[in-house]
């Protein structure tokens, strides 16, 4: 996920460009308590999520929402404002991400040599939109998508970011949708799908503009909690059989979307069957 994201591939991110980045230091020690920090940040109004060794790179829109924001964050964190450039240059950090057949890396990274002899190699630039498919909320959706995506389905992928679930799922044979609110995300998952060699119906908009009389087999959504509450009934009137939400801490749950669920390094997905209900 982008960090809380991106889930480019993340969570569903909010499309606007960041002109304002924070740097918060001095983060817990607990992964858990990262993760929870990271989920206020996007409660705050943060655009997007870095996740570092030491630190969060949170971008917002103007100076004084980053203002407002710190304001709200606990008193024992340092942060510090600043210009747009640290929110791409995680991109010297990025590795290889190896999940069941999945193989993701950026352009600028070989495979690895000891990759499964049936692998599935997504080549992924994630430009300034973060997705690499390295977070757990992306692995644990790619592998969700593994497990319950049928040739010849119908996929929808809302929040498309760099486009990593939803080239995934064109590569295992499904026709897919996806979208994001923000163009950038839109044109960054176009690009790789054409490198890829898929074939990917991407579009800006929002959630709320969905066609309700429209269904797909599959639908992901691999972002912040928050979202995942706010839209859960558009996202069940969207799924004709399975529903895949990914983007919670381990010990958060969607009442309304509660399914089977997996969970990796703190994160939790939950596959719902919406034939089931």
């Amino acid at each position: 996920m982008p960090s809380a994201s991106s889930s480019c591939s993340g969570p569903y991110r909010k499309g606007v460009t960041q002109p304002v980045v924070v740097a918060i230091s001095q983060l817990p020690t607990s992964s858990s308590a990262v993760a929870a920090l990271v989920d206020r940040l996007w409660v705050l109004g943060t655009t997007g999520v870095e996740e570092r060794t030491d630190e969060l790179i949170a971008g917002f829109d103007s100076l004084a929402a980053a203002d407002a924001a710190i304001a709200a964050l606990p008193t024992d964190l340092a942060c510090s404002v600043g210009e747009v450039a640290p929110l791409s240059s995680w991109q010297t950090f990025a590795e290889v991400t190896v999940e069941g057949r999945f193989v993701i890396r950026p352009p600028w990274l070989e495979a690895p040599v000891d990759q499964p002899v049936d692998a599935i190699e997504l080549v992924i630039d994630p430009g300034a939109t973060f997705g690499h498919g390295g977070h757990p909320s992306t692995r644990l959706a790619l592998r969700a998508l593994a497990d319950h995506v049928r040739p010849g389905d119908t996929v929808l992928d809302v929040g498309c970011g760099s486009g990593v679930l939803a080239i995934a799922a064109a590569r295992l044979g499904t026709t897919v949708k996806t979208f994001d609110i923000d163009p950038a995300a839109t044109a960054c998952t176009l690009a790789n799908a054409e490198t890829n060699r898929t074939t990917i119906d991407a579009s800006t908009m929002e959630i709320a503009a969905l066609d309700p009389t429209n269904s797909w087999d599959v639908v992901i959504a691999n972002m912040p909690r928050p979202l995942l509450v706010e839209h859960a009934e558009a996202l069940l009137t969207a799924t004709g059989r399975t529903l895949i939400i990914a983007g919670m801490l381990d010990d958060q749950i969607v009442a309304t979307l509660r399914g089977d669920r997996i969970t990796h390094d703190g994160w939790g997905c939950d596959i719902i069957d919406r034939t089931a209900l």
